[in-house]
């Protein structure tokens, strides 16, 4: 079941946006560009149409969220009876192939977690052919292609990856993330320490509001401008 449309947040590139629900579901997303078919489109039917969830796997007490400072970094917050966890989404603003990040951070105790995604392509309609690599999935349909790069074991089953995880405080999973990628198996943010891709971004995001543009071709994310943005 999806989220009423006023409980969505934003995150976006600058190229495309995603629609993130309280529940941790990513259910639009139009990819690589805001004129491309929906991958992800629970929102137009249910999660067979395609969403990519990652919550807490009992039932959640009490979920908090906001951005991070003028970024268009996204927080969640999810306390459960075992603990709390911090889920954090972004799309890093780079020349690159369009990306999704998503971080799981352990707060307090321990919160058993689950990862399931399902891609569509074609506004729901288009299941992918996937096949696995060594970080994780390539899915495939026609001319779309996305990469997902995960650092939990993954099982495929009646179209849809999912993962079962325990997430302990202090602890800060590697992101899983997914790429828009035609040109290249692995995007440049796969691996990238789950620590540094944030502040990178951070610091570009911020960097970009004040300049509109950022210099360092070395960067993992080189360019970015930023509008303000809130959530409920």
């Amino acid at each position: 079941m999806t989220s009423a449309i006023g409980d969505y947040a934003v995150i976006g590139d600058g190229r495309t946006c995603a629609l993130v629900a309280p529940t941790g579901s990513i259910d639009f997303l139009c990819w690589p560009r805001f004129d491309s078919d929906a991958c992800l489109a629970a929102l137009l039917g249910d999660e067979r149409h395609g969403s990519w969830r990652i919550a807490p796997a009992g039932y959640v007490e009490e979920t908090t969220r906001r951005y991070r400072g003028d970024t268009m970094i996204l927080e969640t917050v999810h306390r459960t009876d075992t603990g709390k966890v911090r889920l954090t989404d972004f799309m890093p603003w780079h020349a690159g192939d369009s990306a999704v990040v998503r971080i799981v951070e352990g707060l307090d105790g321990r919160v058993p977690t689950e990862l399931v995604l399902r891609l569509r392509f074609g506004f729901g309609q288009v299941s992918p052919w996937m096949q696995p690599h060594k970080r994780g999935v390539i899915a495939e349909a026609g001319a779309d292609r996305v990469v997902l790069d995960c650092p939990v074991d993954l099982t495929i089953s009646d179209g849809a990856l999912a993962a079962a995880f325990t997430v302990v405080a202090g602890d800060v999973a590697a992101p899983p993330s997914a790429s828009f990628t035609p040109r290249s198996a692995f995007p440049e943010i796969a691996g990238a320490v789950p620590t540094r891709v944030i502040l990178r971004t951070d610091e570009t995001v911020r960097c970009g509001r004040r300049s509109l543009f950022i210099d360092g071709s070395a960067s993992i994310l080189p360019e970015s401008s930023v509008w303000p943005s809130t959530t409920t």
